[in-house]
């Protein structure tokens, strides 16, 4: 494997193809390289891998460098980054981990049930994250602010799309009841209740796929996976995640704490 590559699927390749692809030349000529198989191509990623500018915020719990989970989520990633088809995906830095606890807004995304409804459909992003810092400087988590999770286990984390992420439940009933009060609670301070609110799936992400793998290559991603979903969760039978954090966006390889939501009396 060639230095570049190596450097690609760290995440240093796309970092510093961003600059060139700012320019909107630049990005017309990337995106005209080949299909669209995937929504991510020409939103969050080029078809070559590359990230894009795609402002937004989101409520999440980062992964920290210092978290036990560290070492088992980079022994899941060798084992995608050591398949012959590992071109065909793309990677996030480990600095950008993260468990979605409510997802907020994203530029490209302006439709009247993924944008809130006291803000304009037109109005800017930057007046969106605003309007959220006010409203969340005062919530109040009603919860320790601590989130006990489990990796998804069977079929419904390994027969999924490639680059799919992994698939997090809470680690019993009272973490359940705790996360999807958060949810509700903050969709009707946030005022947005994204489709599918009732049943999100908690994730965390670090592939995409860029291109479509052959019947072969699925074959075998399948299995790959299924044995590192099984050794994930032998090696992290309990992830430990902090207070959930407001974030803002440039991208999808970092995502910059504005506030954290704590409890105001418990």
């Amino acid at each position: 494997m060639t230095r570049r590559h190596l450097l690609h699927l760290s995440g240093v390749a796309g970092v510093g193809g961003l600059m060139g692809l700012r320019n909107p030349a630049a990005l017309a000529a990337s995106e005209a390289a080949g299909p669209k198989p995937f929504p991510w191509i020409g939103t969050k990623f080029t078809p070559d891998g590359h990230v894009l500018r795609c402002p937004g915020n989101t409520i999440i719990c980062h992964i920290e460098p210092s978290n036990p989970a560290t070492a088992p989520l980079a022994a899941f990633r060798a084992a995608l980054e050591a398949e012959p088809y590992v071109h065909k995906f793309t990677f996030t830095p480990p600095s950008s981990y993260h468990m979605t606890v409510f997802e907020g807004v994203i530029d490209f995304n302006r439709k009247p049930n993924l944008w809130p409804a006291d803000l304009p459909l037109d109005a800017s992003v930057e007046a969106c994250n605003r309007l959220f810092i006010e409203k969340l400087e005062a919530f109040d988590l009603g919860c320790e602010p601590r989130f006990r999770m489990k990796v998804l286990e069977g079929d419904g984390n390994v027969d999924v799309r490639p680059g799919a992420g992994i698939y997090l439940v809470p680690a019993d009933e009272a973490e359940a009841t705790k996360l999807r009060g958060v949810r509700d609670r903050l969709s009707d301070l946030l005022k947005l209740r994204q489709p599918g609110h009732d049943t999100y799936k908690f994730h965390t992400t670090q592939t995409y796929a860029i291109k479509p793998l052959s019947e072969v290559e699925t074959n075998r991603y399948r299995s790959v996976r299924r044995d590192s979903i099984n050794a994930l969760a032998a090696a992290m039978p309990i992830l430990e995640l902090g207070a959930p954090e407001l974030c803002l966006f440039d991208d999808m390889f970092a995502f910059n704490p504005r506030l954290y939501l704590r409890p105001r009396q418990l």
